[in-house]
C-alpha cells in the first residue's frame, strides 16, 4: 500500500496501528522505541493536523512511560509547539501534556517539564503580542468556536488571541488556587509550579496583563488566594512590586 505523505488523517493505518500499540497491555510496556519514532515523526512534519493532534492526545492518557521517553517528549514538544499555537487541538494538547508531566513523581521529568512550560508559556504570549494582525479568517473562527466551548459569555475580547491567552492563564491560576483547569486537560497542578510559572508571566509579560482588565481580574484571584494557597515567596514579592492596586 502506497503511503501518502504527510499524514494528516486520524484514520491513516499508521495512526491506528500506533494507538492500538498502545492500548494493548501486552506491548505498552516495550513501546518507548515506537514513541521515539512517531516522536521524530511529528518532528519532520510527516505527520500533521488531526493525526498529529490524536497522537499527542493519546500520549496525554498514556500511563506506563520510562524516564528516557518522557523526556523525548517533552523535548520534542517544546520544538514543535511554535508551529501550532493557531491549532487549537494541537496546541491544547500539547500544552496539557507538558502541564501533566510537571506533577510527575521523577524528579528530573517534572523539573523538565516545569522549564518546558514555562519555555512554551512564553514563547505563546511572545506571539500572542506581535500575532494578532496577521490572524486568518479561519485562525479566529476556530479560536472563537474554542473560547465559546471554554469560557462564560460575560468574558470578551477584541483582539482574538487574547482569547487564547486568557484561556492558559485563567487555567493556570484555577490550578493554583486549587480550583480544576477547564481548558487544559489536567487534573492537577501542583500550585507552587502554576504559582512559579504566573510569577514567569508577571515578570516577563507584564505588558499583556495589565492590557486587559480580565487578565488582571485573573491575577487578582491568584494573589488574594496566595496565602491560603502557601505560595512561594517570591510570587508574593513579584505580584505586590506590580499589582499593589489589586490588593
Amino acid at each position: 500500500e502506497n503511503i501518502c505523505l504527510p499524514i494528516d488523517d486520524p484514520r491513516d493505518s499508521i495512526v491506528i496501528a500506533f494507538i492500538l500499540i498502545l492500548d494493548n497491555k501486552k506491548t505498552n510496556k516495550t513501546v518507548a522505541p515506537l514513541i521515539g519514532t512517531i516522536c521524530n515523526c511529528l518532528k519532520a512534519e510527516v505527520i500533521t493536523g488531526n493525526a498529529m493532534s490524536t497522537i499527542i492526545r493519546k500520549l496525554e492518557i498514556f500511563n506506563e512511560i520510562d524516564e528516557d521517553t518522557a523526556l523525548k517528549i517533552i523535548q520534542f514538544s517544546t520544538l514543535i509547539v511554535g508551529h501550532h499555537f493557531l491549532e487549537m487541538h494541537i496546541f491544547q494538547s500539547i500544552l496539557s501534556l507538558i502541564l501533566s508531566y510537571c506533577a510527575s513523581y521523577n524528579s528530573l521529568v517534572s523539573t523538565s517539564a516545569i522549564a518546558a512550560a514555562d519555555q512554551i508559556i512564553g514563547s505563546f504570549l511572545e506571539f500572542a503580542r506581535d500575532k494578532n494582525d496577521t490572524l486568518t479568517a479561519v485562525n479566529k473562527r476556530d479560536i472563537d468556536l474554542c473560547f465559546s466551548m471554554s469560557c462564560d459569555k460575560s468574558i470578551s475580547f477584541d483582539n482574538h488571541i487574547f482569547k487564547v491567552t486568557y484561556l492558559v492563564i485563567r487555567d493556570l491560576v484555577r490550578l493554583a488556587i486549587g480550583q480544576s483547569a477547564l481548558w487544559v486537560r489536567v487534573k492537577s497542578l501542583p500550585n507552587k509550579v502554576a504559582y512559579g510559572i504566573i510569577e514567569n508571566i508577571i515578570n516577563q509579560h507584564l505588558s499583556i496583563l495589565i492590557a486587559s482588565e480580565h487578565f488582571e481580574r485573573l491575577v487578582s484571584d491568584a494573589i488574594k488566594a496566595s496565602y491560603s494557597q502557601n505560595a512561594p515567596l517570591s510570587f508574593c514579592v513579584t505580584s505586590m512590586e506590580n499589582f499593589m492596586g489589586l490588593m
